[in-house]
């Protein structure tokens, strides 16, 4: 049976903005009234967009997201090319020591939910040696996030990385406890042929999404409707599992608009989708 009144938080993620300075786009994410925000630290500490290892930088993030009364809800810790399940130790402590530094900035800002990726591609060859790594970081980061007091979330990835079959993602499930959670991309876990069996298998260990649309094979992060996704058919999926997390778009930037411009566009989109369904939205906390 549906339930009436469904309402979802709904995000930006900033990876929508990932070539202009994060602390110049904070305004006009307030008036567009995108209020929960992640944070996109995937580039790493340098990164133009979120210098997030410069406290100086972080400081007047934080002040300029107390001006807009922005909410840093999550953050996307930093990727790397040998990274949590890597089979070389050093590669795999870098990792984590970067990801918990990122983590901690998350929670200076007073954030939630920090996203992880669990590892890069896989052969058949090391395939189970990398789901183990990956596991052991995980339970590594999980341990670092509870004395913070933020959560994580693993995020089930692009087909052929670890963490992209519904076999890795039931391993990490069943061999963690539950205050470990998963994140569903959207396009990611479509692109793999496994959005649906997602919901169902994670059920309420699903603590965050990705939300974008997309096409079978491309990782696009197109706007809502652009793809092939039926999005009416992931509302009711999301509301069979009582989901009251960010609904988090995570979009591509578009260079061809202003960042108001496509802002209004992405309003727009998602006004137009879930306007098909029972679905009220929340944009501030």
């Amino acid at each position: 049976m549906e339930k009436e009144g469904y309402r979802l938080k709904v995000g930006m993620a900033t990876f929508a903005m990932e070539s202009k300075k994060l602390t110049e786009c904070l305004e006009e994410l307030a008036n567009f009234d995108f209020y929960y925000l992640e944070l996109w630290a995937g580039r790493g500490r340098d990164y133009f967009h979120f210098p997030y290892r410069y406290p100086r930088e972080v400081r007047r993030l934080k002040t300029l997201l107390n001006k807009w009364d922005l909410f840093p809800y999550s953050i996307h810790t930093p990727m790397f090319s040998e990274g949590l399940d890597s089979l070389d130790k050093e590669s795999r402590l870098k990792a984590l020591r970067e990801i918990k530094e990122s983590l901690k900035v998350l929670k200076d800002l007073g954030g939630e939910i920090g996203v992880i990726h669990p590892g890069g591609r896989f052969t058949p060859q090391t395939e189970e040696r990398q789901l183990y790594a990956s596991l052991s970081s995980l339970l590594n980061l999980l341990e670092y996030s509870s004395q913070l007091g933020l959560r994580i979330s693993v995020e089930v990835m692009f087909p052929e990385d670890i963490g992209s079959k519904i076999e890795h993602l039931l391993f990490f499930k069943e061999n963690t406890p539950e205050e470990l959670g998963f994140c569903v991309d959207t396009g990611h876990a479509y692109s793999g042929g496994i959005l649906e069996e997602c919901i169902e298998v994670l059920g309420k260990r699903i603590n965050h999404l990705h939300v974008h649309d997309t096409f079978k094979g491309r990782d696009a992060h197109l706007l809502l409707g652009e793809g092939e996704i039926d999005w009416k058919r992931f509302i009711e999926l999301l509301k069979s599992i009582d989901y009251h997390g960010v609904f988090m778009l995570e979009l591509r930037e578009n260079s061809q608009l202003t960042l108001s411009e496509y802002l209004k566009k992405v309003k727009e989109s998602l006004g137009k989708i879930l306007g098909q369904t029972s679905v009220e939205l929340d944009f501030k906390p």
